[in-house]
């Protein structure tokens, strides 16, 4: 369980999460946890691990069914909501699983919190900057989630998140030079009935170029486009409640763009983004979250030096 509440967050056992395969990484209160790397040597992937590997993470609002979607693509163990208590909050903080069928590569995923949360109250944004920041940093493949009926809304389809998100990873990340690997950017489009797949695809790909566009750039990203940095891949979904047959079918073709390297959408060709090993990801992944809340990303090490200071001190 993820529990209902901040201060709850922090009751749950080890013991609870090794029996679910899950591990929190940060918490409620935004506290990196210790349980990244406890979590991946239960898992066999210790410093002897040349295991490669790809980080899946999901971004979306609340009650949008992200958790479930996880579930059913990866048979992980993340909690998802009870529609009898209600519409509130499940995932707190940010919860890593594995897709236990992946071996090479293997496959991290990353539950996010929801944006746009009661519970967070006026206060949810710094919070959702700050998770949408790390999740973006971090993954290879992120899931941005979103309703069929909120393509064009600018809060409800996560625009605005994106947009700072874009802003930022281009300040602190990004080299005018296009990267070797790209991260990739897959919208799963939720409740698809009618409007032509291809219209949204456009529709998407339009309001994605037209943010990365209207973005105050430094000199040398002026003539960039989002294309030279994300990958941009979709996925169509039709109603989990009302058509759940047809909702199994369309997860099971977008798990295939997961698993199967033959297929011809596969989703995980490209090489990782990122130089740090396995083994190394926890002290990465906390370094990154420390630079974020301090607002000192600027003087984040690159992954090779946090990789370097990383094996001195093994030695």
């Amino acid at each position: 369980v993820h529990g209902d509440h901040f201060s709850g967050s922090l009751s749950i056992t080890l013991m609870a999460v090794e029996s679910s395969s899950l591990a929190q990484v940060i918490d409620g209160d935004g506290k990196f946890t210790n349980q990244f790397s406890s979590i991946l040597t239960n898992w066999g992937y210790d410093a002897h691990s040349k295991t490669p590997f790809r980080v899946v993470a999901v971004l979306g609002a609340q009650s949008s069914g992200k958790s479930t979607l996880l579930n059913k693509l990866f048979q992980t163990q993340f909690d998802v909501m009870d529609e009898q208590r209600g519409r509130q909050q499940t995932t707190l903080g940010l919860w890593l699983g594995r897709d236990a069928r992946a071996t090479a590569p293997a496959v991290l995923v990353l539950d996010v919190e929801g944006t746009d949360s009661k519970e967070r109250g006026e206060d949810h944004s710094a919070f959702e900057r700050k998770t949408a920041l790390f999740s973006l940093a971090i993954a290879d493949v992120l899931l941005v989630n979103m309703w069929h009926q909120d393509i064009g809304r600018y809060t409800a389809s996560n625009y605005a998140l994106l947009k700072i998100v874009f802003s930022v990873n281009m300040q602190l990340f990004l080299t005018p030079e296009a990267p070797a690997a790209r991260t990739v950017l897959l919208f799963v489009i939720r409740d698809h009935a009618k409007t032509p797949i291809e219209r949204l695809r456009e529709t998407l790909l339009g309001d994605v170029r037209k943010i990365w566009a209207d973005l105050e750039k430094p000199a040398q990203f002026a003539s960039s486009s989002v294309d030279d940095y994300f990958a941009m891949e979709f996925a169509f979904m039709p109603s989990f409640v009302f058509q759940p047959e047809l909702f199994d079918t369309a997860v099971a073709d977008l798990a295939t763009r997961f698993h199967d390297p033959g297929a011809a959408e596969y989703l995980l060709a490209r090489p990782s983004t990122k130089a740090v090993p396995i083994d190394g990801l926890p002290r990465y992944a906390e370094q990154l979250w420390s630079a974020i809340c301090a607002n000192k990303v600027r003087d984040l090490p690159s992954e090779r030096e946090m990789l370097a200071v990383y094996r001195c001190e093994e030695i």
